[in-house]
């Protein structure tokens, strides 16, 4: 069964032929956060006449008939999302028309989805595979190379499939629009989310492509600024346009002379026109602050509206401010336990989710955890979120339920920011550090576990239990949560409970870990508390588990075998150290004969290889495919693995069931994974690699480099075999 694609012309019909089927395979394959929620947000924040000063002006027209890079940048509340919305818009009626293809991303603080190019890479795959058959056609292919699916596809394989797509000669113009990139995280990892994502910027613009058009738009961060600013063909500063001005005035004038607005009707006209003349002019471009007026100015009476006016904020941080001073003191408490939990949780909180965390009693507290108290429910959920400080978060429908977020990336950060901390009066008081933010959503998950597990299992009666037993894990290793919570976390791993088995069955960690598929992972029963808190690396659980409960230290079970071999797996290298210390035994064998160096080798942790491999484990122990440590360390594209493997002389000469040596593995590395494979190959070669070896199918590993499209270790596998 087909369809056509009904925004691409006639003439294009070949390229839309694409199967239902295979294209619906291909989304969930790649599982593409969608960006369509953050669009029609932005789009409904738009008025009549939403830059229509910047579509008349030369830069876009340029932009949109020149394949180029155009970056807009602006201070927070700017607009820049607004903006964004409208040019995408625009891009799309080119798209209806059959005349070109667009595919965008709006990064956001508050979805961990949509700040990474991990996840930015699928979703323009996706979209750009679905305007074209051809583009289809090379997603499919990259589908088939892995499995039929099976494997996930490395970051370097995605960026190669959408290098493939823009390069398809004799193509229309393709848009690539990019929001709020200085929402992708530029505080951990090396490199960076943010760097990452603008070293795939810089490489799509270094292709220079006449029919690629992208649009960034960011604040000016300066490493943003330092990357885009040379790149840019066209850049547009917000605070320097009169149109995004006029922009604004439009803005509140719309507001003001509402019909909607039951107040603001009664006001004079002489106030009304006050109101509009003095906000555009004081807002220096900032929509957001624009805004936050307003939302004071609308609930005023005519007699208090120019006293109101006069005593307005200057800046957002002072508009803050004043929202946080109007908290009445009753409701404090309440306010900064929901800004606290906003701020740190790992995905958007439903309604229902942080109404039942305003629940909790943290006054009462026994061996740390919170009590829930039934009596403080409220009936109406959005009204509990929205009765402190609503001017600062908002609710946005979602796919299940509505979801509670900071109205703004601005918000979060004050409450974050140093200003705040050292502000003189109570107002530091809402100041956020995220370990006790942190702390608090691990006590009340843990106390939403630690109940009756018939309760915790109905998601009326606890509708935070889902949460809980997802994310609980990830706000415990937080810095020093997990010792402020000890107890608690004692009392669910205690075996003679039954909250671990709850616990279990609500969200099986050892279930949802992504791993590469190499062996049979089916688990075998049993796996027990220690395996868990092995596998989370709840370093000083897993003592007080091995001094309690001795007898289950070496215990087999779950789909890594034993806690060293999930420790080993997961990378805890205190948890390995500690295991070791307890005598369990360093090869120590999992059902399907997998040993814990295996699955670090497997998984690139070079500290547990180095600590295993002083603690004696055999360097060339075989699995029951005949792989060695090696074999999977540089098949998985982990050099420095290789590194540590070949100091202690691993065998560069071993055969695997399909007589493939570990040179063989490094090409096949370079096809799924890319990461490191050239530096893997120099170093096997260095340590004697046979470059004539053949498998059991007689390819070399040359052979296999051709085949594969890889030149370059071609290039230096003959290198090798000339040597040789």
């Amino acid at each position: 069964m087909f369809v056509i694609d009904s925004s691409v012309s006639g003439r294009d019909v070949s390229y839309v032929l694409i199967g239902n089927q295979v294209r619906e395979s291909l989304r969930r394959w790649v599982t593409p956060p969608d960006p369509s929620t953050n669009h029609n947000i932005a789009c409904g924040i738009q008025h009549g006449g939403t830059a229509q000063w910047f579509f008349r002006g030369g830069i876009f027209g340029n932009w949109r008939s020149t394949g180029s890079l155009l970056w807009i940048y602006g201070k927070p509340g700017s607009g820049k999302s607004i903006l964004c919305s409208a040019i995408i818009q625009d891009i799309q009626t080119l798209r209806k028309a059959g005349l070109a293809s667009i595919a965008y991303f709006y990064f956001d603080f508050r979805d961990l989805d949509k700040q990474n190019r991990r996840n930015l890479l699928p979703s323009l795959l996706v979209q750009l595979s679905s305007q074209s058959g051809p583009r289809c056609d090379i997603l499919h292919r990259l589908y088939l190379e892995h499995e039929e699916g099976s494997q996930a596809p490395s970051e370097a394989a995605l960026i190669q499939c959408l290098k493939d797509m823009l390069t398809i000669p004799n193509q229309p113009p393709i848009y690539i629009i990019l929001d709020a990139l200085d929402e992708c995280p530029n505080s951990r990892g090396i490199p960076t989310p943010r760097e990452e994502v603008l070293t795939l910027v810089k490489d799509l613009v270094n292709l220079r492509l006449p029919h690629l058009h992208i649009c960034v738009t960011s604040r000016p961060e300066f490493d943003i600024r330092a990357t885009l600013g040379p790149l840019a063909l066209h850049s547009v500063s917000l605070h320097d346009q009169s149109g995004q001005k006029k922009d604004i005035v439009d803005y509140v004038h719309s507001v003001v002379y509402s019909d909607s607005e039951t107040m603001m009707k009664k006001w004079r006209e002489g106030d009304k026109k006050m109101v509009v003349e003095a906000l555009s002019e004081k807002a220096d471009g900032m929509f957001r602050w624009v805004f936050c007026q307003l939302e004071t100015l609308r609930q005023c009476l005519p007699q208090s509206v120019r006293r109101t006016l006069n005593e307005l904020p200057e800046s957002l941080d002072g508009t803050y401010e004043r929202v946080m001073m109007e908290i009445k003191k009753a409701n404090q408490v309440h306010a900064y336990r929901m800004l606290q939990c906003l701020t740190v949780a790992v995905r958007p909180l439903s309604v229902a989710e942080l109404a039942e965390l305003l629940a909790f009693n943290f006054d009462v507290a026994k061996d740390g955890i919170p009590e829930l108290n039934s009596d403080w429910r409220w009936e109406d959920h959005e009204q509990a979120v929205l009765s402190t400080c609503s001017s600062l978060i908002t609710v946005v429908p979602d796919e299940e339920s509505p979801v509670v977020q900071f109205s703004h990336f601005s918000v979060k950060e004050f409450l974050m920011s140093d200003r705040l901390a050292t502000s003189t009066g109570d107002i530091s008081q809402y100041h956020i550090s995220l370990e006790n933010a942190h702390t608090v959503l691990a006590q009340a998950s843990l106390g939403v576990l630690l109940r009756d597990p018939d309760v915790t299992n109905g998601a009326d009666s606890a509708p935070l239990a889902g949460y809980a037993a997802e994310h609980w894990v990830s706000h415990a290793r937080f810095e020093n949560v997990a010792s402020r919570v000890r107890d608690g976390m004692e009392q669910l791993f205690d075996p003679d409970r039954p909250y671990f088995e709850a616990w279990v069955m609500l969200h099986d960690a050892d279930e949802y870990l992504e791993v590469p598929k190499i062996a049979n992972t089916e688990p075998e029963p049993g796996a027990g508390p220690l395996y868990y808190a092995a596998l989370c690396g709840f370093h000083e659980l897993v003592e007080h588990l091995t001094l309690k409960y001795p007898q289950y230290t070496s215990a087999r079970g779950g789909r890594r075998g034993t806690a060293l071999h999930s420790a080993s797996f997961a990378g805890h290298l205190q948890v390995v150290r500690s295991l070791l210390r307890r005598g369990v035994g360093v090869d120590v064998r999992s059902y399907v004969n997998d040993t814990p160096l295996r699955w670090a080798s497997w998984m690139g942790h070079r500290d547990v290889v180095e600590c295993l491999l002083d603690h004696g484990a055999d360097v060339d122990l075989r699995d029951d495919y005949h792989n060695t440590p090696l074999t999977l360390a540089a098949r998985g594209g982990h050099v420095d693995a290789v590194r540590v493997l070949l100091e202690h002389n691993a065998d560069v000469h071993s055969h695997d069931q399909y007589g493939e040596t570990p040179l063989h593995d490094a090409i096949w590395g370079a096809n799924r994974i890319g990461a490191d494979c050239h530096q893997i190959v120099l170093l096997l070669l260095e340590h004697g690699a046979d470059v004539r070896a053949e498998d059991k199918n007689g390819r070399t590993p040359l052979q296999l480099a051709l085949a594969h499209g890889k030149g370059e270790l071609a290039q230096l596998l003959r290198s090798g075999r000339e040597r040789a």
